[in-house]
């Protein structure tokens, strides 16, 4: 397949040759009119996303479907990579939605690469010094569990 566009920061026409979603050969090229050629860009990479493609990340529950429609609803849109975002809520439940999402991860390379982390929206605001030293311990040990499980 080849495309045809021009790169997002010069403006230069380039023709991209691509197979099975890999880039080949990109070349530079001249053009008059290039000025109405569609940019060609890197994918972006989103911080936070709290869902997408008709799927809510908040609900109780969020399928390997759900996860697998909104990553791919994403990338289509220009996202290639996100950090899905989980708002506080009882400490039970948002423990329950980040190992489902773990185990969605674990069954399915596309979400591992789509999918790298999350994104844990506040307020985490500690009561004391006991609590926070607590939600560090917790937020690393659950890190250090998913880079482990990879």
């Amino acid at each position: 397949m080849e495309l045809i566009g021009r790169h997002y920061l010069t403006g230069t026409p380039l023709r991209l040759q691509c197979e099975n979603g890999v880039i080949l050969a990109v070349d530079e090229f001249s053009l008059s009119g290039a000025s109405t050629l569609p940019f060609i860009a890197p994918a972006l990479f989103d911080l936070q996303v709290n869902g997408y493609g008709g799927v809510d990340f908040q609900q109780p529950s969020v399928s390997a479907t759900d996860w697998l429609n909104a990553a791919r609803a994403l990338r289509r849109d220009g996202c290639a990579r996100f950090l899905a975002a989980l708002v506080t809520q009882d400490w039970s439940q948002l423990l329950k939605k980040i190992r489902d999402l773990q185990t969605e991860r674990n069954a399915s390379p596309e979400l591992r690469h789509a999918v790298p982390g999350l994104h844990l929206e506040g307020p985490f605001f500690p009561t004391s010094r006991d609590f926070a030293e607590r939600m560090i311990r917790s937020a690393c040990w659950i890190r250090i569990r998913n880079e482990c499980a990879r």
